[in-house]
């Protein structure tokens, strides 16, 4: 898979997971509520689709096939999984996404 999104997130001060509140720009991340200083530009990239087994430095996100990009990005699949009402399930039943597990590296 060639999907790759570059955007802006966060080191947390705190907490199980190595980046957080992933947007597409850094005022977003921000506004979120992330010191400036902890800001950085990151790359998506896909890693595989085996969603059942949670794993230290996991990410996980909804691969959008119309826009080819990485969107919902979290730490947790769960986290994933409730920005969607039906859990994204009409998206992946159209074909227009799918949840999988990426990586996430520093640019």
């Amino acid at each position: 898979m060639d999907f790759v999104t570059r955007c802006f997130a966060a080191r947390p001060l705190r907490g199980v997971a190595n980046w957080e509140l992933f947007f597409g720009s850094e005022l977003a991340v921000e506004m979120a509520g992330a010191s400036k200083s902890s800001i950085h530009q990151v790359e998506v990239s896909y890693r595989d689709e085996l969603l059942n087994t949670q794993e230290p430095d996991s990410y996980y996100a909804l691969m959008n096939m119309k826009e080819r990009e990485f969107e919902f990005i979290f730490s947790d699949l769960l986290s994933v999984k409730v920005c969607s009402p039906d859990f994204h399930k009409g998206v992946i039943a159209r074909g227009e996404g799918k949840l999988v597990r990426v990586n996430v590296r520093k640019v």
